[in-house]
């Protein structure tokens, strides 16, 4: 059974010109050493894959990929902190150095955040928690889509969900869309999603039979 919730932004998109009809993706099980994790990511990026989302299911690492070549990415950085404060200023301080987070995911004892250098950059971000429902999130979210911001990422922590969310400035992102389905089964309702236009950006294992997925559409 799916569910799921969208909500209009009314902005202007993070850069990627590929029509999301036409769109491969896949979510790919890594290695938690980070060598081998390292040699992972690049032989995907060098396949046209691009590095959208990261998530953790209490055993295993994932990453969400888009197959998009045209989508130039400079470098990826895969960090890890120990809390909340610790996350506050290193992503603040990766950002000054030209690196957008694009991934969040909480492991149990540590954040892991995605980063993406592009050609487009963000000139803010926040991490908004809210209830674990979809209308919880909907509503912490809304007030910062109104001012410019697009959610991300999203994670689970502390027995809440928490967006990652950034501003970026002449974006084209129309709207978002969260949508839960049974893990294992998750394929087609995708590959529906991208049909009806919209571009997975995010994920988040939240149980054993629980995938969110993160979608944007594009104006």
């Amino acid at each position: 059974m799916k569910k799921s919730f969208a909500l209009a932004l009314g902005l202007a998109a993070l850069c990627l010109p590929t029509a999301a009809q036409s769109l491969n993706w896949e979510i790919k099980l890594h290695s938690t050493n980070i060598k081998t994790l390292e040699a992972e990511v690049n032989r995907y990026i060098q396949n046209g894959f691009r590095p959208m989302g990261v998530t953790y299911d209490n055993r295993e690492l994932y990453v969400l990929y888009i197959q998009d070549p045209d989508f130039e990415i400079a470098s990826w950085l895969l960090e890890w902190y120990s809390g909340l404060d610790e996350l506050q200023t290193k992503v603040t301080a990766n950002m000054r150095r030209g690196l957008v987070p694009m991934g969040v995911t909480y492991t149990g004892d540590k954040f892991y955040i995605l980063y993406l250098e592009t050609e487009s950059s963000a000139e803010a971000w926040r991490l908004e928690r809210s209830g674990t429902d979809l209308e919880s999130v909907q509503n912490a979210v809304a007030p910062y889509a109104a001012q410019g911001y697009v959610p991300v990422g999203i994670t689970f922590y502390q027995d809440e969900y928490w967006t990652l969310m950034l501003k970026v400035p002449g974006t084209a992102v129309k709207n978002w869309l969260i949508e839960t389905y049974e893990a294992g089964g998750h394929a087609p309702g995708i590959n529906a999603s991208i049909e009806r236009g919209y571009m997975p950006w995010g994920l988040e294992y939240s149980g054993d039979k629980r995938i969110d997925i993160l979608y944007v559409a594009f104006q």
